[in-house]
């Protein structure tokens, strides 16, 4: 016993530190590539080369046509592997009324379990149904709870009185077992809502096999065992959609309970749950639900496909920056199987297109400020004008994609400056080019992205319309208008006044060195000794490499007046800095899109590596790599919530103390 708890304590801990020497290696590599001798002739020439004055370092080519497919085909591979179940109940009965629906079984059974698949509304204070028993359909008694799953313990005396329905367990399966055995045999059962309207999608019912021996082992009943109204049809007519047990494929899970199931009321045409953030994101997590039904596979392939287009998107950008197969490559693997790029990605929220459209912001960003001073007007500023369209879908999507405007606009004007400069060396013209410019992004960034911004909130319109249908299309205007307006100010007043608490909640500088993951899913198994689980956190190579290639940016930027390196800074601290005031909760998800441009950070490394010493610095990028994929395998189970034995992540993947309880 004692020399067990010891591996469990010692074991881990040794791949965390061998995980530092290596990223300490990898830094010190880098350094022994990059140092330059003071005063040198490159020393000298780089302290005197102007930013922005390099053109991109090369483009997109036949010859990357294989590379980009492959990568995008590898990740798309693994993501969309048991992303969710493609079946869930797709019929509801719906209580409009408290009518009870009243169970007769075929014969007296000793009952279990009862289990249940939540669907549209909720209960208040958790009760939502009132479960009752009866031997003769006269004489009705409430259960005894027998058992619940840890996280449902607190629920103990509310589920004596039946069963809970909330929003924290929506489009879920839900069971409860009770003591049957203190009881005598039931013949009845009868189904009373609490509150309406609600929704259940089916409805199973576990019994001992004899009634006499609770050692027979358990059947479930089949919907011939059970006589019921024409009414209730809909709780037993798919029977075989039930599990043997809840997991986080065959149910929502974390904030899925809000945004899948408001993606699902705009579909139902219902007016919004979750008015927290704009509603763009659950909009297109519709579209998914519309192709695939209302199962996990339907409200989480949206955030999946989003989350594969990211890889060719930043490998073009990788390219462009670094000109490079092999960086664009390794920084585009990098990335795909980041923690929290798989994460997030695979799980029904709007982070994912909030990280989906900054990278297009800085893409067609870059390539805006490397555009050459002789192009044409348009040429010039259609990267722009998609920039400024990328800027207002993704703030459409989720309030945090605004932070990136303050990193797109101080490039934007050193962009200027350095026209302005090149225009009176050349003696051309620069104001009309830059009034034209001007207009060009009020165009792109405000008032186009306004109109999609506001035209977003027709779901919240519809529900309330008049009978009959607005009068004008003035009327409808007005009505979308309020709507926007008065959901701005309702997020506004909840994010600014927030004063929740959460046990996973992190602080911006716990961000930085991966020191407090957050728990989506946990599922013990007792019997077989496995364990579930699914976490969201960084890549702890990944992560604590990227501090030293922000570093690295920084000197970069400095003695070699690197324009890369201000690109990545720019980009990097307009999402991590605009944390550091906010008082208050936070999550290590906010670090996402942050964890972008550490990737981008580290192909820097790469490229300057690979610049000085081509064979040496290529052989470094792809171990550096292939160690991020490694560990990615390794920490699969807990980024995926494979069941697999308690041993393995106790002895394999608790590397930091108190918060990798993995």
């Amino acid at each position: 016993m004692i020399q067990n708890l010891t591996a469990k304590m010692v074991v881990p801990k040794l791949f965390a530190v061998a995980a530092i020497i290596y990223v300490l290696f990898f830094l010190y590599i880098y350094y022994r590539h990059e140092k330059l001798r003071s005063l040198s002739l490159e020393w000298i020439e780089r302290r005197n080369k102007p930013l922005f004055s390099l053109k991109r370092s090369g483009g997109m080519t036949r010859k990357d046509a294989l590379p980009i497919l492959l990568v995008t085909a590898i990740y798309a591979a693994v993501t969309f592997f048991n992303l969710g179940n493609t079946f869930s109940p797709q019929s509801f009965h719906r209580f409009e009324k408290n009518t009870p629906v009243v169970l007769e079984l075929r014969r007296p059974e000793m009952i279990e379990e009862v289990q249940y698949f939540t669907g549209l509304f909720k209960g208040y204070n958790k009760r939502a149904y009132k479960l009752e028993f009866s031997a003769d359909g006269k004489t009705w008694r409430s259960g005894m709870v027998q058992e619940w799953s840890k996280e449902q313990q607190k629920y103990l005396e509310i589920a004596q009185e039946g069963l809970p329905q909330d929003y924290s367990e929506t489009f879920r399966w839900r069971s409860v077992k009770y003591l049957t055995h203190l009881m005598e045999p039931t013949q009845y059962l009868r189904l009373t809502p609490l509150y309406t309207p609600l929704e259940m999608g089916e409805l199973s019912i576990t019994v001992w096999n004899d009634p006499d021996n609770r050692q027979s082992g358990l059947r479930t009943l089949t919907a011939d065992e059970i006589i019921f109204d024409a009414e209730a049809v809909k709780l037993f007519d798919e029977q075989h959609l039930v599990p043997e047990r809840y997991d986080v494929l065959n149910s929502t899970h974390f904030d899925e309970i809000y945004h899948a199931y408001t993606a699902y009321e705009f579909i139902e045409g219902i007016y919004p749950y979750e008015t927290t953030h704009p509603p763009l994101g659950k909009l297109i997590t519709a579209a998914g639900i519309k192709l695939f039904g209302m199962t996990p596979f339907g409200w989480r392939f949206m955030p999946a496909l989003f989350g594969v287009f990211m890889i060719p998107l930043l490998y073009i950008l990788l390219k462009w920056m670094f000109g490079k197969t092999i960086v664009s490559v390794c920084g585009s693997l990098l990335f795909a199987f980041e923690f929290m790029h798989f994460v997030q990605t695979r799980i029904s929220t709007i982070d994912v297109y909030c990280v989906f459209f900054i990278l297009c912001m800085y893409l067609f960003m870059y390539r805006y400020i490397t555009t050459d001073f002789n192009a044409s007007f348009w040429k010039t500023n259609l990267p722009l004008i998609l920039c400024g369209l990328s800027f207002g879908v993704g703030v459409a999507a989720k309030w945090q994609c605004a932070y990136a405007g303050a990193g797109l606009f101080l490039l934007f004007c050193i962009y200027q400056v350095r026209r302005a400069d090149y225009c009176r060396r050349n003696e051309r013209g620069f104001i009309p080019f830059f009034l034209g410019t001007a207009g060009v992004a009020l165009a792109s960034f405000i008032l186009i992205p306004g109109v999609v911004y506001i035209t977003c909130y027709i779901p919240y319109v519809m529900p309330n319309a008049p009978e009959g249908g607005f009068e004008s299309m003035k009327e409808f205007i007005k009505a979308l208008w309020e709507a926007c307006k008065e959901n701005q100010i309702k997020m506004y007043n909840y994010h600014s006044k927030l004063e929740a608490t959460h046990n996973y909640a992190a602080r911006w500088y716990q961000w930085l060195v991966d020191a407090k993951p957050i728990l989506y899913y946990w599922n013990s198994v007792g019997a077989d000794g496995t364990r579930g689980t699914l976490w969201a956190f960084t890549n702890p190579v990944t992560t604590w490499a990227g501090l030293g290639a922000i570093v690295a940016c920084g000197f970069g930027l400095f003695l070699r007046r690197s324009h890369r390196a201000l690109f990545i800074l720019i980009a990097y601290l307009s999402q991590l800095v605009p944390w550091i005031p906010i008082s208050r909760i936070t999550f290590p998800y906010h670090y996402f899109p942050s964890m972008l441009f550490i990737c981008v950070a580290i192909a820097y490394l790469f490229n300057r590596m690979i610049e000085r010493s081509p064979k040496r610095g290529a052989r470094h990028t792809i171990a550096f790599t292939a160690v991020s994929v490694f560990l990615f395998a390794l920490f699969y189970p807990a980024l995926s919530g494979t069941q697999v034995p308690a041993w393995y992540p106790d002895y394999l993947l608790r590397w930091l103390p108190y918060n990798w309880n993995f």
